[in-house]
């Protein structure tokens, strides 16, 4: 039903990619849009960690990210040089989607870290949240793409439920968890 996506900037480095499987979540890594295209055909819902709009006339921040910002969490603007490429990516990939009839969502994964006070790089503290919210992991190591895909998805499931907010400007939508 939900598939949270960590999408890099380019099939050469990782995409993480996350789901549930009853209560246990999987979690691995693809490469390129043809897999994220055919891998998302399975689920209702993507939840996806790239910007998936561009700011008005082409030029610095959304305004759904200067409303991130005023809730002080910090964004790069969706045309910033090496955001540019992820935007664009992240644009085709949702336009795809959305032909196959499956809903889009752009999410910020450092939104659920901050809000527990982690470090986005503490993986450990990371994972042990994951289990206090009640979720089931594998017991192996996680990269980080795979560590975000599953914030994506547990945003996504938050805002499936209704615990989820919707960041809403002219030119853009954000989910994240509602108790931030």
């Amino acid at each position: 039903m939900i598939l949270g996506i960590d999408l890099s900037a380019t099939s050469r480095r990782n995409t993480g990619y996350a789901f549930f499987d009853g209560n246990r979540i999987i979690a691995g890594t693809i490469h390129y849009n043809r897999e994220i295209i055919q891998m998302a055909k399975e689920f209702d819902y993507i939840f996806i960690d790239a910007p998936l709009s561009l700011p008005k006339n082409n030029v610095g921040y959304r305004e759904c990210d200067r409303m991130l910002i005023r809730m002080g969490i910090r964004v790069f603007p969706a045309n910033f040089k090496s955001m540019k490429i992820l935007t664009e990516r992240g644009l085709r990939i949702k336009y795809e989607l959305e032909k196959l009839s499956k809903k889009v969502y752009e999410v910020f994964p450092t939104v659920l870290y901050k809000m527990a006070y982690l470090n986005k790089n503490d993986i450990e503290g990371i994972l042990k949240l994951y289990n206090l919210l009640g979720y089931e992991l594998e017991n192996r190591k996680y990269n980080r793409d795979e560590i975000d895909a599953i914030a994506c998805l547990i945003i996504g499931s938050l805002y499936i439920s209704g615990k989820g907010l919707e960041i809403v400007g002219k030119d853009g939508i954000i989910i994240i968890p509602k108790f931030f």
